[in-house]
Order: structure tokens, then sequence, then C-alpha cells
């Protein structure tokens, strides 16, 4: 239903926008879209080097790309960055065991107006199993 795509859009955008969420979890398509924005932060700066090397040899993050805005700059070049991990690719019992259920084509990211890192950086940390 298109409708309920739209409001479900108008949500997330409204959680982003507001600061009220520290970590996301979205399909890969609201992940692009909103990626394509620069609305999530690159995990390569969020992410410790060893961590984010390897989720990068595991296949784990996902990458989008943020369209060059030739028109106010013919030199500008696309910015493509990962903005999301695979949920398939991480240990969630944690997250069963406390009756959290999470289908396997989810991803995660961090909006770039993320607060509280500890926490946020503690969540991620679990669910990395470190």
């Amino acid at each position: 239903d298109m409708s309920v795509a739209s409001t479900s859009m108008q949500k997330l955008t409204a959680i982003i926008v507001s600061n009220s969420a520290n970590v996301i979890l979205a399909h890969q398509d609201m992940v692009e879209k909103y990626g394509a924005e620069g609305m999530f932060t690159d995990l390569k700066d969020f992410l410790d080097a060893d961590t984010y090397q390897k989720l990068l040899d595991e296949d784990a993050l996902v990458s989008v790309t943020i369209p060059a805005d030739t028109e106010t700059d013919p030199e500008a070049k696309d910015e493509t960055y990962y903005a999301a991990i695979r949920i398939d690719a991480l240990d969630t019992s944690s997250l069963t065991d406390a009756g959290f259920y999470i289908e396997d084509d989810m991803l995660i990211g961090i909006p770039v107006n993320y607060e509280h890192e500890q926490r946020t950086q503690a969540f991620i940390n679990m669910l990395l199993d470190k």
C-alpha cells in the first residue's frame, strides 16, 4: 500500500530530523533513499578501523551514493560511503533473547545527527559481539 509506505517515510524523516533516533533499522530501499540524501553516518568514521575492515571483508556493509550536485559545481563527483550494516551478518541472539524479532533483510544505520554516542557505540558493540 503506497499510503502506508509514504506515511512510513514521513515518520522516518521526522525521526531522523528531530534527533530522536540513535540507530535505525530499515530495509535496503530506505537506506539507499536516505543515504543518498546524506542522512546516515559514514560507518568508516563511526567504527574502529579493525571492526570496519572485518565487516568490509565479510561483505556486511552496505554502501550508498550521494549524487554529485553538478549544477552548483560542474566538477563535483558522486560520494559513496558505507551507511549500514547487514543484520544477517551479525549475531542478534541477544536481541532475540530479549524478545525482539528482526527480519534477516534489515539493515542497521546510524543517523548523522545521532546523540548518546556511548550508548549507540555500546549497542553496536553488543550486536558485533565485542
